[in-house]
């Protein structure tokens, strides 16, 4: 079943023209927060329900719809054999403090428990490319609350499917109309600036072992053949990172002090 997000008014105002930075900070947003049908986030075993994502109508310079529909999409899922993640049923997840190797020795590098996934394709009549679209993915690594967005690390998709060019000419970004993948806030290569590719989070370095809120968006603005609507929109989720090892016992032991007294007014 659908479930439609309402994104909140100071996230709705802080939407600029194409390419523009939001001044204030992200909250959940999304048309639809459920499976994402064929999404594998780059990876095998990774998780696609649910997952926060939206379908933008493509329109070219004059406002003409060309048949091609942009779907943008975001999760937040356990590293490997790590603790699944909770989630509200709307946009914001629940994830443990702390870093491995992938819960049981699955990797050589150290990460969080817990991983960003990212999917964007195009499809439809009018032959559209991600190219046709200015994608960028915005992360968090300020545990603060409301993170102002400005202060977040981006990613140009389109910048890094042109840095990965290996001499082909530009034929693959020309022709790419899939890209999905999944990182780790942890991973060195978020926190080092590359020019026309990367910019670093203000807030850095990232920290596994702090409790707090982190803010993800994978926006869209025009790009050089067609745009979305009038300007830029965006899919936004949250993850809360909670200590985990910690609250379960203390859950556990308020559930035996319940169960005392229960039985303690049971024998009065």
């Amino acid at each position: 079943m659908k479930r439609p997000i309402q994104a909140m008014a100071a996230a709705a105002a802080s939407v600029l023209i194409a390419g523009a930075a939001h001044a204030t900070s992200f909250s959940p947003t999304s048309e639809f927060f459920e499976e994402l049908t064929g999404a594998t986030f780059g990876g095998s075993g990774i998780p696609n329900d649910p997952a926060a994502f939206s379908t933008f109508a493509a329109v070219d310079a004059s406002g003409v719809v060309t048949g091609d529909v942009l779907t943008l999409g975001l999760i937040a899922t356990q590293r490997y054999s790590n603790p699944e993640l909770t989630n509200d049923g709307a946009g914001t997840y629940t994830a443990g403090r702390g870093s491995n190797f992938g819960g049981a020795g699955e990797s050589s590098l150290e990460g969080a428990l817990w991983n960003l996934g990212f999917y964007a394709s195009v499809e439809g009549s009018g032959g559209g490319v991600l190219s046709d679209f200015d994608l960028s993915l915005r992360y968090d690594f300020d545990p603060g609350a409301d993170t102002p967005a400005a202060d977040l690390g981006s990613i140009s998709i389109n910048g890094s499917l042109n840095f990965a060019d290996l001499g082909d000419g530009g034929v693959r970004f020309q022709t790419q109309m899939l890209l999905q993948g999944s990182e780790n806030m942890f991973f060195g290569f978020l926190g080092t600036p590359v020019p026309g590719v990367l910019t670093a989070p203000a807030f850095g370095p990232f920290d596994p072992d702090a409790v707090g809120e982190y803010s993800f968006a994978f926006e869209v603005g025009a790009g050089a053949n067609s745009n979305v609507d009038t300007g830029a929109d965006h899919v936004a989720i949250q993850v809360n990172v909670v200590p985990v090892p910690v609250a379960l016992p203390m859950l556990a032991s308020a559930f035996g002090i319940a169960a005392l007294v229960r039985r303690r007014a049971r024998s009065v």
